[in-house]
C-alpha cells in the first residue's frame, strides 16, 4: 500500500490517481481513475463541479477505519506479540 495514497484518503478531499497507485489495495471505491493526460482533465473538470462534503468523508472513513485504524492495528499487534486481549 502506498502511504501517500494512504494520506490523502485520510486528510485529503476528492482523490485523483492512475490505476497503478490503487494497484493491490481495493481502494478503488473511493478514488477517481485517470490513466492518461485527456482522462485527468476530464474527471478533474467533473470533481470540480462535486462538493467534498461531511457525508463523503464520513463514508469514506467508515471503509478506512476497519482496516487501517492505528489503535486496532495496535490492539492486533499486541495480542499476537503477547497473547493478550
Amino acid at each position: 500500500l502506498k502511504l501517500k495514497l494512504l494520506n490523502v484518503l485520510f486528510n485529503g478531499g476528492h482523490v485523483l490517481c492512475n490505476q497503478a497507485m490503487l494497484e493491490g489495495t481495493d481502494l478503488e471505491a473511493l478514488c477517481s481513475v485517470a490513466n492518461d493526460k485527456a482522462q485527468f482533465v476530464r474527471v478533474l473538470n467533473e470533481l470540480m463541479n462535486v462538493p467534498f462534503n461531511a457525508e463523503a468523508e464520513h463514508k469514506r472513513k467508515e471503509l478506512l477505519l476497519p482496516r487501517f485504524s492505528n489503535e486496532a492495528n495496535a490492539k492486533q499487534m499486541i495480542e499476537l506479540v503477547f497473547g493478550v486481549n
